[in-house]
This record gives structure tokens, C-alpha cells and sequence, in this order.
């Protein structure tokens, strides 16, 4: 019987355990999700007391994996990018996708970026930031939700249809230029999968807009996107001639990964 007693306190424990965990990953995704979170946003998205917050959040700053921007703000650290690269070919971010990126930020003269699709969000792994004394530059590891950018249209038109579908059906506004008309989105990726560019004007950020291309691996499967972040008043009359450079770039680095001539069917 002792035993039996004993046991059940072990499964409790471990439950616990596991739930601790499962707070503690859901704390970072979502602190990840933004610059920076209010604690009094981070308690109503984790549904836990304050006070279990507070303490969560002293560990992940003493761990490292956090940090506190001001008073009850919270943004995490490089740490977690640190560890994301592992997630990537290191080797690949260095030899073929840096220098691609270089060579559009010289030839458009605007901010080149590199970006990988996670759940609904553009991530940006790499960048150049543009010569010019007023440039349009994104954080590394930093996201943005794909219906509003131009690297996550160009990601997102070549998901699976249920994952196109769940995410145009949480679209929400994030300026006064953000689309989120289910119909009009859907015409834009269908256009996407035609052209092989993407466009934004304004969508996430106000002052922002972008280019950018899909580009495909030697199984022509979607691996990420590369594109150019530029001031909206500067380039707003002819982004789309210097989307032309980065459908360019998107071809010419899915030629170093291995893919074919046409690849990119939506599945």
C-alpha cells in the first residue's frame, strides 16, 4: 500500500512538471512573438495567477532566455536565436544565402532579408541593412505575421490548403493598410503562385514595404523567402520594378539549393 501511495505521488509530481514546462514554452513563444509583452499581457495569455508569472519570468531572466526592457516589459534574449540557428545549415546561411542577400541590397539599394515560415508567421534568420542614411530593417528572429508581409505571402501561397485557410481566417489588422478580406487575401496568394513575388505596402508596419520571392529546395518544396524591406514613401511607385531583382535573387538561390525549373505547386 505504502508503495502504491508512493507511486501516485511520483505521477503527480511528473504531471506537474510537465505542466511547468508546458507554461514555460508557451511564456516564450508568445514573449517571442513581439519586441517586447507587458506582464499584464503574458498573465492573461498564460491564464495563471500573477504571482506564478512573476516567478516564471524571474527564472527565464536568470536562465538567460529573457530580459526585462522596463518596468513589467519583458523581451527575450539572443540566447533563443542562438538556438534556433541549429534548427538551419549554418554552413548554408554562410556560403549561399548571405551573399544572395548582399548582392540585392546592392543592387536595389534597399534592406535584403532572408525569412523561414513558422505557424502562421514570417521569421527573419538573416540580413543586410540598406547603405542609405534612412533604411527599413526588421530584428533577426523577430516575426511577422505572414498574411501582412511580403516574405510571408510568398511562404505562406505554397502551404497546404488547410494551413492557408486557418490562417486568412485569423487575420487581424495591424495598420490601417492591412488586408484582411478573406477573398481578396486568397486572390493575392493565388497571384503569388502565378508570379513568384509578393508584395506589401504598409500591411505590418506603417512605414514599411516589401518584396519578396519564394524560394524552393531540390525537392521544390518551400524553404523560406528573400526579399527587400524599404521605406514606404521612397518606394512606394517602384517596388514592383525592384521586385523584379528579387524574383531574381529567389530563383538564383533555389538554382544553388537543387530545384528545378518550376517548382513551388501548391500541395
Amino acid at each position: 500500500m505504502a508503495s502504491s501511495g508512493t507511486d501516485e505521488g511520483d505521477v503527480k509530481e511528473e504531471a506537474g512538471n510537465l505542466s511547468s514546462a508546458m507554461t514555460i514554452l508557451q511564456a516564450l513563444e508568445y514573449i517571442g512573438g513581439d519586441r517586447s509583452r507587458r506582464l499584464s499581457d503574458i498573465v492573461l495569455h498564460l491564464g495563471r495567477p500573477k504571482s506564478t508569472v512573476l516567478r516564471l519570468l524571474d527564472t527565464l531572466v536568470r536562465a538567460g532566455f529573457v530580459k526585462r526592457i522596463a518596468p513589467g516589459e519583458y523581451g527575450v534574449t539572443i540566447k533563443l536565436w542562438r538556438l534556433g540557428t541549429h534548427a538551419l545549415d549554418g554552413r548554408m546561411l554562410e556560403s549561399l544565402i548571405l551573399p544572395a542577400i548582399k548582392k540585392m541590397t546592392i543592387d536595389t539599394g534597399e534592406s535584403g532579408l532572408y525569412a523561414i515560415y513558422e505557424n502562421g508567421f514570417s521569421v527573419f534568420v538573416e540580413k543586410v541593412d540598406s547603405p542609405q542614411p534612412v533604411a527599413a530593417s526588421v530584428a533577426i528572429g523577430a516575426r511577422a505575421p505572414a498574411f501582412a508581409t511580403a516574405t510571408g505571402k510568398s511562404m505562406l501561397a505554397f502551404q497546404t490548403p488547410d494551413e492557408i485557410e486557418r490562417v486568412l481566417r485569423s487575420a487581424t489588422v495591424c495598420t490601417k493598410y492591412t488586408i484582411t478580406d478573406y477573398d481578396k487575401l486568397q486572390r493575392q496568394l493565388a497571384e503569388v503562385r502565378s508570379k513568384r513575388i509578393a508584395f506589401s505596402f504598409g500591411e505590418w508596419r506603417e512605414d514599411i514595404a516589401g518584396a519578396a520571392a519564394p524560394v524552393f529546395d531540390r525537392h521544390d518544396q518551400i524553404v523560406g523567402a528573400i526579399g527587400i524591406s524599404c521605406p514606404r514613401g521612397r518606394v512606394e511607385q517602384r517596388l514592383k520594378s525592384l521586385g523584379e531583382i528579387v524574383r531574381s535573387a529567389a530563383i538564383e538561390l533555389s538554382g544553388a539549393f537543387g530545384a528545378s525549373g518550376a517548382p513551388g505547386r501548391s500541395r
